[in-house]
């Protein structure tokens, strides 16, 4: 079978092209090995480092939480006001690439593969828990690609469930799987097309599960051909309506990439950035006094400092940053 040619022009316009859309396939696939050889050399590279990091800033109060504050708009908007006061109380945030040393010494998996924790003390909205958030990277044979995940369960003190109980309702749908039943997961359905004129918690992040592939699968994908054909089609589009229909935080994979690619390797800076947005407003903010004098400021002045309404910028002043892709 002749090679399709990347470009055509008749005679008139020019010489036909003599790269082939495989030629080109191939350089990309070169370029996707390099890439996750480079996520595994600077996995290996930077551990030392962020362990050190870690023992220094458990030293110093609310680092997280000013973390989270400086990190800008590519981060607080999924941050409702309503979640504010919870994650101020964060005393860790972690992230390794688990399917690969250093974290796994004989692992074999993908280096896009990330595991994120949170850690946090008993406070008013749970118990003391560390959520360890897993999103795997996996591919199917119909040429889809990219992380999935399972739901991790929030320990919420009674009547303080931030995900006002999406996330229980994620729960039960899992636990209802292979019963031969469908109450919870229509009752998520419903809850979340109520729902969808309205932000959902940063909370409900951690019950997101995206796409359904398993590791099996996955393997599959690796050593067989592409599946082509209308049925594949419509068993795809079937899939992309569920996810539509069953997630609750649609988002979970482009932020588990923004926490992990740039929220965790420049936590630093973000901090920085952060504790001058704090040194600002405690400037800016009115006192008490004031505030009798002049009546209650606005609302977006009451907004907690971790919403930012910035758009292109962060509150430092500083260009919206991008994020590498896993």
């Amino acid at each position: 079978m002749s090679k399709r040619k990347a470009s055509s022009m008749d005679e008139k316009a020019g010489p036909i092209s003599s790269v082939s859309y495989e030629d080109i396939a191939a350089i990309q696939a070169q370029f996707m090995v390099a890439e996750m050889e480079a996520l595994k050399h600077e996995a290996r590279i930077f551990a030392p480092a962020y362990s050190a990091r870690s023992a220094l800033v458990s030293k110093i109060p609310n680092f997280w939480a000013l973390v989270l504050e400086g990190a800008g708009p590519e981060i607080s908007e999924y941050i409702l006001p309503s979640d504010f006061a919870a994650l101020t109380t964060l005393t860790e945030i972690s992230v390794s690439r688990f399917e690969i040393p250093p974290a796994s010494p004989n692992g074999t998996g993908s280096p896009r593969s990330v595991e994120i924790s949170f850690k946090f003390p008993d406070n008013e909205w749970m118990r003391e828990c560390t959520l360890v958030k897993k999103f795997w990277y996996r591919k199917n044979r119909a040429g889809w690609a990219g992380l999935v995940s399972e739901p991790v369960e929030v320990p919420w003190k009674e009547g303080k469930d931030l995900t006002r109980g999406q996330g229980e309702l994620v729960m039960k749908a899992l636990r209802e799987e292979g019963s031969g039943k469908t109450v919870e997961k229509e009752k998520l359905k419903k809850r979340i097309v109520k729902g969808a004129a309205g932000a959902e918690s940063f909370f409900n992040w951690f019950y997101h599960r995206g796409r359904q592939v398993s590791a099996e699968e996955h393997e599959r994908a690796k050593k067989e051909p592409k599946e082509e054909g209308e049925e594949v089609d419509q068993r795809e589009a079937r899939a992309e309506a569920d996810l539509e229909e069953l997630d609750v935080f649609p988002d979970g994979g482009k932020l588990a990439i923004i926490i992990s690619e740039d929220l965790w390797p420049n936590a630093i800076d973000h901090y920085m950035a952060g504790e001058v947005d704090s040194d600002i407003d405690s400037i800016s903010s009115p006192t008490s006094s004031q505030l009798e004098d002049h009546g209650s400021t606005s609302d977006e002045e009451d907004a907690p400092l971790l919403v930012d309404k910035s758009e292109g910028e962060d509150p430092s002043g500083r260009p919206k940053k991008k994020s590498k892709a896993l």
